[in-house]
């Protein structure tokens, strides 16, 4: 899988028309193959040939290549819509550079709703606990889905065919990650557009058989496709059906070939056999990229067997669609009561939460085993029963082994110890009522499957020329930073806990229970720069939100917060994210790393003049300058890390400092440029932490959400508060007072300031601010009152 941030543009014909995936949705990758040419009709088409790939090692140590992938990167073949041998392709459809998908027979009326197929992530967004753990039936589009067929390179613009998507029909990443989609057209308006839907296979390909994927990429892992439309490739069917694990996802019966060549906007293609009938869906495949994670999002690992998961390099995997033809009426409506429909009917209890992907398999001081979390939520179901084992041997689709049913609400399963020893596991859960095994209980065709992988934090190596880390390995450095503050934890009688998988943005997420997550999100590892002191330095951040002090966010989850203490809830109320960004590099790094003398040398060679001459004011040992370096190397590898795709402006540099001032302190993300010099002014800093307690953290704790002079002071022994290790003005305002907003209206007011047109706006939480207006432009009030500059 491979992320897609942000608008994407497509080129076609100079007109460019926006992607519809939301900003942080994933994008499964397929692969491709270029064979002979298909053969005449009647004929047997050419042998294909199936590679054994090469086998991936789970844990791979960082800096170490793996083998190169097997043969060269093979690309797939550009189809022409004007070769009649090619027309059965017109039903593959682009959906917007996101995804692929084809439209599908259903049966012979013609008046019939138009059906198309496509991968389960391509029509929702993936990243949702219904997405991981449940089926959807008959649901309303979240966006606006839009299909385009016959789309070859050189179909003229006047021959597109378009379709909207207005009903879900099916949609599940459960056990199989498919699709149905219908459309406002019908069969027979499509094919009297020239568009013949592709027939579904009953039955899969033998291994050995050749098959072809037809798909529209936009990206390999090479790099982009200049030409965006419809590819073939060809292979053969593998030789295995493995079950396939990636990110939270468990997958069955999947199949296996070594297309190669394609990526993000191929998944959802159909996966064709010798006749040209549609037997799967193309998911995903193991990426090239370094570090190779099997079982992470964009590395899927086989797992059964009694063998280890294992990451097969070279491989690509298509979800089965066979089951797909019978759960159609006699009229082509998709009904998932039909008889022969096998497809997971959904409608049994869901989990309400996802749980971490990876635990250690102890938690907080004193060590306490580390728990499932699996919390189970249902409308109708009254009981569930359960099982645990490795996910090497244990078979959630065999009725052995599992529990006795357990009332729904009883939530043993959130407390339940994961194993102590390492490795991946699966958790099987079957939700029902009545007696077990009898219609009204989830069928153990298709169970619920909760993956975990449990390990012991170990060490990871860092260094000037580190590369990326690994999921596990941010993971480890999340924990190394936790243990750091054990002393923390017991004076504040409060527990951190390290997730992955839970959310897809990293933060800090403070509960009444006074246990503190630092959720890694899926936006931690970013290809190229997430080095290990990077990762490190995101976890610090994320610690400084509990434990950094003054000045505190002010938002609704703070005064939550700060009601709770007065009963003994959370410990403690949210840091600003500039003074997290600040207890980062001021506390939580030199605490990890100020007896790495020989690593923090390594940094004296690499250093900016700018931030040599910085460190070297600040620090007169040599040790505490070598550290002071490392960190200042972090501090511009974090803005590398922060930028979002496709940002125009500089990446911020410690010798370009932002040179504006607030009037009030920005509780919020401070420009990113600030951001990275607050980092360096951290690092300059002096002054420790005086012991546990939270800085500015004083009864009554309601005037922490105030302009409190009082907390402010308090806070002060615990900072440089001025010169050389003072946070920067750029989002911190000390000796700050309420904003007085006498004279300026709630929606801001017209102005001019020296010459020129201006909008002045003030708030409690930014103070006044002018923003004048571009040349040539003037301020008006609209008819609701609020004040903006209009040309």
């Amino acid at each position: 899988m491979h992320t897609n941030q942000g608008i994407r543009r497509h080129r076609r014909r100079g007109a460019a028309t926006a992607s519809l995936v939301s900003a942080a949705a994933l994008t499964f990758v397929a692969c491709a193959d270029l064979m002979d040419p298909p053969a005449p009709d009647g004929a047997d088409p050419p042998p294909a040939t199936s590679a054994e790939p090469h086998l991936i090692p789970t844990k791979p140590p960082l800096g170490e290549p793996h083998p190169a992938a097997v043969g060269p990167l093979r690309t797939p073949e550009l189809v022409s819509g004007q070769d009649p041998k090619n027309a059965h392709l017109r039903a593959v459809g682009s959906m917007y550079r996101h995804c692929t998908a084809s439209l599908i027979k259903t049966g012979d009326n013609v008046d019939a709703p138009a059906y198309a197929l496509t991968a389960g992530h391509c029509v929702k967004y993936p990243f949702e606990t219904s997405m991981y753990f449940g089926v959807g039936v008959d649901e309303d589009p979240e966006g606006t889905l839009v299909f385009t067929f016959n789309y070859f390179h050189d179909t003229p613009d006047d021959e597109l065919v378009q379709a909207m998507g207005t009903r879900i029909a099916y949609v599940t990443m459960r056990g199989a990650n498919l699709a149905l989609v219908e459309l406002d057209r019908t069969i027979g308006e499509l094919q009297a557009l020239g568009i013949e839907p592709l027939p579904l296979a009953d039955a899969p390909p033998a291994a050995g058989e050749p098959i072809e994927l037809a798909v529209v990429p936009v990206e390999h892992d090479g790099g982009e496709y200049l030409e965006e439309y419809v590819r073939r490739a060809r292979c053969a069917e593998g030789g295995r059906r493995p079950d396939v694990i990636e990110h939270q996802w468990h997958w069955v019966d999947m199949h296996v070939n070594d297309c190669q060549g394609m990526g993000p906007g191929a998944a959802g293609g159909p996966a064709l056999d010798r006749r040209g009938r549609v037997f799967g869906v193309f998911n995903t495949h193991f990426r090239t990229a370094e570090p190779p994670e099997p079982c992470y999002v964009d590395y899927p690992c086989e797992v059964g067997d009694g063998r280890p998961e294992r990451g097969v390099e070279g491989a690509s995997y298509v979800a089965d669609a066979t089951a797909i033809a019978a759960c159609f009426d006699a009229g082509g409506r998709f009904d998932l009561a039909a008889a022969g429909c096998a497809l997971d009917p959904g409608g049994h209890a869901s989990l309400s939460t996802a749980p971490s992907r990876v635990a250690t398999p102890t938690l907080g001081e004193p060590p306490e085993p580390s728990g499932w979390d699996v919390r189970l939520s249902s409308a109708s179901d009254t009981h569930y029963r359960y099982k645990v084992g490795p996910a090497a041997s244990v078979d959630c689709r065999s009725a052995d082994g599992y529990s006795d049913p357990i009332a729904i609400e009883d939530d043993r399963l959130a407390k339940l110890p994961v194993p102590a020893e390492e490795g991946l596991y699966a958790m099987c859960v079957l939700t029902g009522s009545g007696d077990v095994g009898g219609a009204a209980w989830q069928s153990t065709d298709h169970p619920t499957v909760i993956v975990k992988k449990v390990r012991a934090a170990s060490r990871v190596e860092s260094g000037p020329d580190a590369g990326d880390v690994t999921t596990e390995q941010a993971f480890d450095l999340a924990n190394r930073a936790v243990d750091a503050y054990r002393d923390h934890l017991r004076d504040h009688r409060a527990r951190f806990a390290v997730t992955v998988g839970v959310v897809t943005d990293t933060r800090m997420e403070i509960t009444a229970d006074r246990t503190w997550y630092i959720h890694l999100g899926l936006d931690f590892r970013k290809e190229g720069v997430t080095p290990p002191d990077v990762a490190s330095f995101i976890a610090c951040h994320e610690i400084g939100h509990a434990l950094g002090g003054f000045p505190f966010k002010r938002s609704p989850p703070q005064y939550r917060q700060v009601e709770g203490l007065a009963t003994g809830q959370y410990g403690t109320v949210s840091s600003a994210e500039g003074q997290a960004d600040y207890f980062a590099t001021k506390e939580c790094l030199p605490r990890l790393w100020s007896t790495e003398r020989d690593v923090n040398a390594l940094f004296r060679e690499r250093v900016t003049e700018y931030a040599k001459a910085r460190c070297d004011a600040a620090w007169e040992d040599v040790g505490a300058q070598d550290l002071c370096y490392r960190i200042a190397a972090v501090a511009e590898g974090f803005g590398r890390w922060a930028r979002r795709p496709g940002d125009s402006r500089p990446v911020p540099e410690l010798s370009t400092p932002h040179a504006g001032e607030v009037m009030v302190t920005n509780e919020n993300n401070p420009p990113l440029q600030c951001r990275v010099d607050t980092m360096l002014q951290g690092a300059l800093c002096g002054i420790r932490f005086r012991g546990t307690a939270i800085p500015g953290l004083i009864p009554p704790y309601e005037q922490v959400l105030t302009f409190s002079p009082e907390v402010e002071a308090a806070a002060a022994p615990d900072a440089c508060t001025e010169g050389p290790g003072s946070r920067p003005r750029c989002w911190f305002a000390p000796n700050a007072t309420a904003v007085d907003c006498t004279g300026i209206p709630e929606l801001g007011m017209c102005d001019v300031i020296d010459g020129r047109p201006a909008v002045v706006q003030c708030s409690a939480a930014r103070g006044i601010e002018t923003f004048v207006c571009a040349p040539g432009s003037r301020c008006e009030l609209e008819a609701d009152g609020f004040a903006l500059c209009t040309e």
